[in-house]
């Protein structure tokens, strides 16, 4: 009886342990992302603007913006094939 005693012990004090260190995890993560949310809806809103005329801006801005390091060409023609997709699905809705 008393090593399935220490067994159960054993097994809860794993149990625990896993818990416990899960819990911290996840506590440090949501800490992390509080810290990053207040910039989120301000960065947002930056990339939102400056789709609306890709033209008029530098491919430095734009991979600066879009935080995307493949040239700002290729920002521009994936929002060509955006907008492409945009106008066929609202033709197959009408």
């Amino acid at each position: 009886m008393s090593g399935d005693k220490r067994t159960a012990q054993g097994r809860l004090v794993v149990c625990l342990l896993f818990s416990g260190i899960f819990l911290l995890g996840t506590l440090w993560t949501d800490r992390s992302e509080w810290g990053k949310s207040m910039y989120r809806r301000e960065h947002y809103e930056r990339m939102w603007s400056y789709s609306h005329d890709l033209s008029a801006y530098s491919d430095e801005e734009l991979e600066d913006v879009f935080e995307y390091r493949h040239g700002g060409e290729r920002i521009r023609k994936a929002f060509a094939i955006w907008e492409q997709v945009k106008k066929r699905t609202g033709e197959k809705r009408r």
